[in-house]
C-alpha cells in the first residue's frame, strides 16, 4: 500500500465543521506551505470535493459517521492520495449498525487509502503536514522518530511532554479498517529521515503482518503495549498452561524480534531518544560518572536491576584520571569524580575525555540542573558544555541524565542534542531506556495462528509413548489392570504405582500416585486403592537420582499458536513464578539460556558443592518437545528429573490437536 501522498501531501482537503476549522488552523500554524483547501457547503472555499481544482493528496473527513463513506467514495473518484476519516460510531461500538457502517466505508475505499475511521488524525512534522483536530507542536525537525498510536490521547500525551523528543511523524490509528499498524510501520520506516518508531499498542490483530514489517523496517522500535494487568487468561487445566498468558508470550515475541517493550510512556520517550541518538546500542556496557556520591549510589542500585554491566575502569584510564583528579578519588564504576574540579571546564572536559575512551557501549554523566526560572544555573555550565565538547570529540555514544526528569532544563537539551549527546530525563527510565536500547533481535518466532481442531486426550501411558517416539527418556514403565498386579512377581522394587485413565489430569491431587512401593504386597494394596480411579494401573521404576525436578510443556495459543514453556517442578513454578517462555522455532542456544534465566538455575549448575545436573540432556527434551508442539493442544511433563547424566519424563499429560471431522 502507497501511503507517501497521504503522509507527504503538498494538497489537502478539510471537510466538516468545528473540528476541521481547527485542522485548518493548526496546519497553518505548523508552517504547510502547500494548498489548503476548506470544503464545507457554507463555510468553505468549496462546497464539494469534486469542486477542487486538482485531486488531493489527502483528505481529512470531519463529518458523522453516516455520511463518511460516501464522501470517502467522492474522494476516491476524484483520485485523492488517501483519507483520514474522523468521525466514530463504526466498528469501535461492537454493533451490527457499527460493522456495516465500518464494511460500507471499506467498500467505499476501494484501493484508495483510509486512516480510521474513529481516528484522530496525522501530524508530519517534517514536511510540516497535519491533519489534526487539535493543538499541534510548532517544531519541524529535519529527521525525528515516528509515534503510531492506537490512541489519540496517547498521542496528544506523546506531542505535550516536555522531554526533547525530536517527533518526525505522530500518527493515530483509529480503527484501522484499511490502513494497519503494519502499513503505518512501513510507510514511515521507508523515510530516511525516520530514525526509529514508537507504538502504543492495545492489540496486535495480524500478528505475521507485524512480524514482517518489524523486520523489514530496519529501524529501531519501541512499544509500549497496555493492558498488563487485564490480559485475558484463558482458562486451562494443565499445570503449563497455567504459567503461560498472552502478555508473558508477547514479552516473549518482542524480546525475539528486538523490539523494545517498555513499562509506561516516560520510559516510552527516553528510549525512542536513545534510539534517535545512537540507534541501537552496540551492547549493554556502560560508563558512569556523578559529581557526587549519592547519585553513584543511587544510579548503582538502579543499574542492579537492569540488563547492563558496569565493566570496571581499564587500568590504562586509572593513571591519567589520578593526574587530573588526584589521589583522594576512588576510581571505580559508576565514577564519583567529585566537587574539585567543577570550576575547571578544560580539567573537566580531559577527564571525560578519558572515560569516552573506555571500551564499553556508552558513557553516561550525571548531572541535575537547578529550575533557571528559581536559581542561577550558570554554574552547571562549565561542567556540562565540557562534557559535550569531550563528547564531540568522540566515537563513543555519550548522554546526560538527571536524576529526576523536571531537573534537565529544555535549554540544555536543546545544546546536547546539538553536541550529539542524548539527553535522558529521570534516573529509572533513563537507565532503564539503555537497558531496552541493547537488546539484540533474534530469528522471529513463527506466530502461526494453530487450526480449528479438536482436543484428544491421552492418559499417562499413551501420552509416555509419544514422548519415548520423540527420543525423551521415560521410566521403564508396565500398564496392567489392577486385577493382574498380582502376576507382576518379577518386578524390581522400588517402584511407583499410578492411576491411568485420560480424564485424570492432576492425579496427586486426588491420591492417583503411589511412591517408594517396596514389595509386591504393598503394590497390590496400592492397586487396590487406586482401582477406584481407573481400572487401569501403571506401574514405573522408582527413579531415586534426581538433581532438579522442572515442569517442561506446550500451551496452544489462539494468537502465537505452540508456545514451550520450562520452570520450577511441581507447583513451585507457580509459587515462585520461575518460568521461562519459548516461541518455537527456537534454537538449542535460546533453550539453554531460558534455563539459565530461571531463579533455580543456580541448581542446574552445582548449588553449594552439589553435582551439576546435565544441562544439555534436558536442552535435548527441550528440543524433542519443540518438534512435538505443533501437534499438541497441551502438554505437562511434570516432574522432568535432571540427574547428573541425562534427564527423564516421570509424569506427562498430554491432548493431541486432531482435524475437526
Amino acid at each position: 500500500m502507497d501511503l507517501k501522498r497521504l503522509l507527504q501531501p503538498r494538497r489537502i482537503a478539510v471537510l466538516g465543521g468545528v473540528w476541521a476549522d481547527t485542522v485548518t488552523e493548526q496546519a497553518l500554524a505548523l508552517g504547510f506551505d502547500g494548498d489548503l483547501w476548506r470544503v464545507h457547503p457554507k463555510r468553505g472555499d468549496y462546497q464539494s470535493l469534486s469542486d477542487l481544482p486538482e485531486a488531493p493528496d489527502a483528505v481529512f473527513l470531519g463529518v458523522n459517521a453516516a455520511a463518511s463513506p460516501d464522501l470517502v467514495a467522492e474522494a476516491r473518484s476524484i483520485g485523492a492520495g488517501g483519507v483520514v476519516a474522523f468521525a466514530s460510531g463504526f466498528s469501535e461500538l461492537g454493533s451490527e449498525l457499527g460493522l456495516s457502517r465500518q464494511a460500507a466505508l471499506s467498500k467505499a475505499a476501494g484501493d484508495m487509502p483510509v486512516m480510521g475511521p474513529n481516528c484522530y488524525g496525522m501530524i508530519n512534522f517534517l514536511d510540516r503536514a497535519a491533519l489534526f483536530p487539535d493543538q499541534v507542536r510548532r517544531e519541524s525537525p529535519e529527521r525525528g522518530v515516528a509515534v503510531i498510536t492506537q490512541s489519540g490521547t496517547v498521542a496528544l500525551n506523546v506531542m505535550y511532554a516536555d522531554r526533547s523528543l525530536p517527533l518526525g511523524y505522530l500518527l493515530a490509528t483509529g480503527n484501522a479498517a484499511d490502513v494497519t499498524l503494519a502499513d503505518l510501520i512501513r510507510a514511515t520506516a521507508a523515510d530516511p529521515r525516520t530514525t526509529a518508531i514508537g507504538l502504543y499498542i492495545e492489540s496486535i490483530p495480524d500478528l505475521p503482518a507485524f512480524t514482517q514489517a518489524v523486520q523489514d523496517a530496519g529501524k529501531p522500535v519501541v512499544v509500549f503495549k497496555a493492558g498488563r494487568s487485564v490480559a485475558a487468561q484463558r482458562t486451562t487445566q494443565s499445570h503449563t498452561g497455567a504459567l503461560g498468558g498472552q502478555d508473558r508470550y508477547f514479552d516473549a515475541y518482542f524480546e525475539r524480534l528486538g523490539v523494545a517493550r517498555v513499562d509506561n510512556l516516560a520510559q516510552f520517550m527516553e528510549t525512542l531518544k536513545v534510539f534517535h541518538g545512537w540507534g541501537r546500542m552496540r551492547g549493554n556496557q556502560i560508563c558512569a560518572a556523578a559529581p557526587s556520591g549519592g547519585d553513584v549510589a543511587m544510579a548503582a542500585d538502579v543499574l542492579d536491576t537492569l540488563p547492563l554491566e558496569l565493566p570496571p575502569l581499564p587500568k590504562a584510564l586509572e593513571a591519567p584520571l589520578v593526574e587530573l583528579l588526584g589521589d583522594t578519588i576512588a576510581l571505580a564504576n559508576p565514577l564519583d569524580f567529585q566537587t574539585q574540579t567543577w570550576h575547571d571546564p578544560e580539567v573537566l572536559e580531559k577527564v571525560f575525555a578519558t572515560l569516552l575512551r573506555a571500551p564499553v557501549d556508552a558513557v553516561v554523566l550525571q548531572l541535575d540542573f537547578p529550575s533557571p526560572e528559581e536559581f542561577d544555573a550558570s554554574s552547571f555550565m562549565g561542567p556540562i558544555r565540557a562534557f559535550f565538547k569531550a563528547a564531540q570529540a568522540s566515537n563513543t555514544p555519550a548522554a546526560v541524565l538527571s536524576s529526576m526528569p523536571e531537573n534537565l532544563p529544555r535549554t540544555v537539551r536543546q545544546e546536547a542534542w546539538e553536541a550529539g549527546v542524548v539527553p535522558l530525563q529521570g534516573m529509572a527510565e533513563g537507565y532503564a531506556a539503555l537497558g531496552f536500547a541493547s537488546r539484540q533481535p533474534q530469528e522471529a518466532p513463527s506466530t502461526l495462528k494453530p487450526q480449528t481442531q479438536r482436543a484428544k486426550p491421552l492418559n499417562e501411558w499413551e501420552g509416555k509413548a509419544v514422548l519415548h517416539k520423540a527420543g525423551i527418556p521415560i521410566p521403564k514403565s508396565t500398564l496392567c489392570k489392577a486385577s493382574d498386579v498380582c502376576l507382576l512377581t518379577k518386578t524390581e522394587f522400588p517402584v511407583v504405582a499410578k492411576a491411568c485413565d485420560a480424564t485424570l489430569i492432576h492425579k496427586s491431587d486426588l491420591g492417583g500416585v503411589k511412591l517408594n512401593i517396596q514389595d509386591l504386597g504393598a503394590l497390590k494394596e496400592a492397586a487396590k486403592d487406586l482401582s477406584r480411579l481407573s481400572a487401569d494401573i501403571l506401574i514405573e521404576d522408582m527413579v531415586q537420582d534426581s538433581l532438579v525436578e522442572l515442569i517442561l510443556g506446550v500451551d496452544q495459543d489462539p494468537q502465537f499458536g505452540p508456545v514451550v514453556l520450562i520452570g520450577a517442578g511441581g507447583v513451585f513454578a507457580e509459587i515462585l513464578e520461575d518460568s521461562a517462555v519459548l516461541l518455537p522455532p527456537f534454537s538449542r542456544e535460546m533453550a539453554r539460556n531460558s534455563l539459565l534465566s530461571l531463579k533455580t538455575a543456580p541448581l542446574l549448575k552445582g548449588y553449594r558443592g552439589a553435582a551439576q545436573a546435565d544441562i544439555e540432556a534436558l536442552v535435548d527434551v527441550m528440543m524433542a518437545v519443540q518438534s512435538l508442539a505443533p501437534g499438541l493442544s497441551a502438554l505437562d511433563i511434570n516432574p522432568l528429573i535432571v540427574r547428573e547424566t541425562g534427564a527423564v519424563a516421570l509424569d506427562c499429560y498430554m491432548t493431541l490437536l486432531e482435524p475437526e471431522t
